[in-house]
């Protein structure tokens, strides 16, 4: 837990410039796009995108009443 930001989670950034496993607080941002416009976001204090994708799905689901395409 982040001192600054209670809701952030400890994660391994690509920026580690010295490869030593450093952690930083973050959050997992996920992106929808379609023909290079954001459709939708969000912000998860998940590491790993294994949590993130069906509450993303029901999110956009919510937001446009239509299902979001992967292809």
């Amino acid at each position: 837990m982040s001192k600054t930001d209670p809701d952030a989670t400890f994660m391994r950034m690509k920026e580690d410039a010295m490869n030593n496993g450093q952690t930083k607080p973050g959050y997992n941002l996920q992106i929808s796009a379609e023909n290079q416009f954001i459709t939708d976001f969000m912000l998860f204090p998940n590491p790993t995108d294994t949590l993130t994708l069906i509450p993303f799905f029901n999110s956009f689901l919510g937001r446009y009443h239509q299902r979001l395409r992967l292809f």
